[in-house]
């Protein structure tokens, strides 16, 4: 007995067109190190800084629903991370920028950016990337604003809805 793929004369197999599809999706031009793929575990933010480096977009962030909301006494929060650019799914673990952090009386506004993949990247609805944010203060009584929003505003609860599974 033969298996295999019956040729028929001016038709191209649909397993071919499937796999010649699927085989550029997630790749970037130019990188060369492996990317990492879920489930990632919480990356650790550089020390807070006055703004977001060049070379980096900015993303949206809001508290991980896994972790306990922060208190006021709070100097570290886990948070969710989501590249606001296509990246083929990818987590942003590696490419966060260290955060811009704006301590106000009333507020504390969080911009992280995030270092775009190279190439052409797929669309698909990223997962929140956990990560773990040191501030220099306590947050005290002031309000969380996510600076990646246009207009600045709070977390979104609504992309955390959206990120079922974002934790390992």
């Amino acid at each position: 007995m033969r298996l295999g793929i019956r040729a028929v004369p001016g038709r191209v197999p649909a397993l071919v067109i499937v796999a010649l599809l699927l085989s550029g999706c997630g790749t970037g031009v130019g990188n060369e190190s492996p990317l990492p793929t879920w489930p990632v575990a919480p990356e650790t933010l550089p020390p807070a800084t006055d703004a977001v480096p060049d070379g980096f977009t900015l993303a949206t962030w809001a508290p991980d629903p896994a972790f306990p909301s922060p208190a006021p006494g709070s100097t570290s929060m886990h948070i969710l991370v989501w590249e606001t650019l296509c990246a083929s799914g990818r987590p942003t673990t590696g490419r966060m920028s260290a955060p811009a952090v704006s301590f106000a009386s009333t507020t504390v506004t969080i911009k992280i950016g995030v270092r775009p993949l190279g190439g052409v990247q797929a669309c698909p609805g990223p997962t929140g990337t956990p990560a773990i944010l040191i501030l220099t203060e306590p947050l005290g009584a002031r309000t969380l604003l996510d600076g990646g929003r246009m207009p600045i505003g709070p977390p979104s609860p609504g992309f955390i809805a959206a990120s079922p599974g974002s934790r390992p």
